[in-house]
């Protein structure tokens, strides 16, 4: 999730690193924790599970909000493994309940850190259930950035951290906001970093808008251009449309949000160089980064995973939802952060890269909140909507709300003019993906509007779902 601001080398400047967020809804779904399947044990060094106890024994030991925690650990005799998964699950309401020093070391309060400025006090944007207040501390996220880019060969092999980076996102997700006027290359500009955008609402963009995006990227050329997806995709249909060129850095990273595939697909049109998502959180570093094979690879260095799985009469059992333990953050040491994404773990755990330390996943499947359902109650990834309307002729982009169970509304995005038959071919999609009869609203608009949280979010369920029945163990 976004936060407001934290600070990069000095300047006040935001740098989160979050695609989604959930809960999720199904009636029928059940999650626990995973067991060993075959193929699907990941390979951990010694220092790795040593780890993974040292951060358990003090959250236990020294955490005020996790000292409760101990009555259901079943004690440093059994597996590593098995004392995590016997745990309950930080939520983000767990986080709001304990602020502001509930999960500080005993002895560290948030105020003393901020007096002396090892960590500043940032705030997550979305809805209220969302919102939380966290210590920020600028070298912990820094570390874990750098450890994160030995997972992909490109970001390896070029010479990064003091790099020019330019950066395309909501400015309420990172960098410097102002929605009454054009600010300035040097007022965007803060240390190596250059925001190309300052405004909330991406649809006021006009033609003076992109082309300066184009003459910047032109005049600064940097290294990286981290992206929010949807706005990049956006950038990208304007350089196509006009047959425009641009600056071609010498490697993309996606991040904010889920990447749908017609962004990918745009954004690889108007850009000839690698383009990598990273994934992570502004609670627990970066947690994934795909790799040059294009799947997604732990970072190990710096969290632990766990995952909670669907039930098998679900389908896949490879999909569940990520809960993070970040390692070295001494300002915010979690355990089992419900991160409110699903994944898809890789079968087996190998990957062409040859990387093959920690988790390697498959595909990340979207936030559990905008799981969708079936008519017979099936759950639908946004992954698997992706899958399907991603192959619409002619769509930019979309947002599917599941109203009732059988009642959906669309908004499509479309350059004009618009396809001959388009509302037909998207009915046709969501039935072969929900079943039939459905009855579907559609809406041509020239862009999808992002959320609240300034993410563009490409679905929603409306239906009144309780996340607490997915757990097959609930823990008070």
């Amino acid at each position: 999730m976004p936060i407001d601001s934290t600070t990069q080398a000095g300047t006040k400047i935001s740098t989160v690193r979050l695609i989604f967020e959930f809960p999720y809804p199904s009636q029928t779904a059940i999650l626990s924790d995973m067991q060993p399947l075959p193929g699907l044990r990941p390979s951990f060094t010694p220092d790795y599970q040593h780890r993974s106890q040292e951060v358990l024994d003090f959250a236990l030991e020294w955490i005020p909000g996790y000292r409760d925690w101990k009555r259901f650990d079943p004690g440093s005799h059994h597996p590593v493994d098995e004392r995590y998964a016997a745990l309950p699950v930080t939520s983000k309401a767990h986080i709001r309940s304990h602020f502001p020093d509930g999960l500080r070391p005993l002895g560290r309060t948030l105020q003393a850190g901020l007096d002396s400025q090892e960590i500043e006090l940032v705030h997550t944007s979305g809805t209220t259930e969302e919102r939380v207040s966290l210590p920020w501390n600028q070298t912990w996220w820094n570390d874990s950035e750098t450890a994160a880019w030995a997972l992909h060969s490109d970001t390896a092999r070029l010479p990064l951290g003091r790099h020019p980076e330019a950066i395309l996102a909501n400015p309420i997700s990172v960098g410097i906001r102002n929605d009454d006027r054009s600010l300035s290359f040097a007022d965007r500009s803060a240390d190596r970093f250059l925001f190309l955008n300052e405004k909330s609402n991406p649809l006021a963009w006009d033609a003076a808008h992109y082309e300066r995006m184009i003459r910047e990227l032109q005049t600064f050329q940097p290294v990286v251009l981290e992206a929010n997806p949807s706005l990049l995709a956006d950038f990208a249909h304007y350089l196509l449309d006009q047959k425009r060129s641009c600056y071609c850095p010498p490697v993309i990273i996606l991040t904010y949000e889920y990447p749908s595939r017609l962004f990918l697909r745009a954004i690889r049109k108007a850009f000839a160089c690698p383009i990598i998502n990273s994934y992570g959180s502004t609670e627990a570093g970066y947690v994934f980064m795909e790799c040059e094979a294009g799947r997604y690879h732990q970072n190990t260095a710096f969290c632990r995973i766990d995952f909670q799985t669907w039930s098998p009469t679900l389908g896949n059992p490879r999909i569940g939802r990520i809960l993070v333990t970040p390692f070295k953050n001494p300002w915010l040491p979690l355990i089992r952060f419900d991160i409110s994404d699903l994944a898809r773990i890789a079968a087996p755990q190998t990957c062409p890269c040859g990387r093959t330390d920690g988790w390697i996943l498959e595909a990340l499947e979207g936030r559990v909140r905008d799981v969708t359902l079936t008519l017979d109650n099936r759950p639908v990834t946004v992954n698997r909507l992706d899958e399907v309307l991603s192959q619409v002729p002619g769509l930019r982009g979309y947002q599917v709300e599941q109203l009732t169970l059988n009642s959906f509304r669309v908004h499509a995005a479309v350059a004009p003019p618009t396809p001959a038959g388009l509302d037909s071919v998207i009915r046709q999609c969501l039935e072969s993906l929900y079943g039939a009869p459905l009855h579907v609203e559609i809406h041509l608009v020239p862009r999808v509007p992002p959320e609240i949280s300034a993410k563009n979010r490409l679905a929603k369920n409306h239906l009144p779902l309780d996340p607490e029945t997915l757990l097959e163990t609930s823990h008070a």
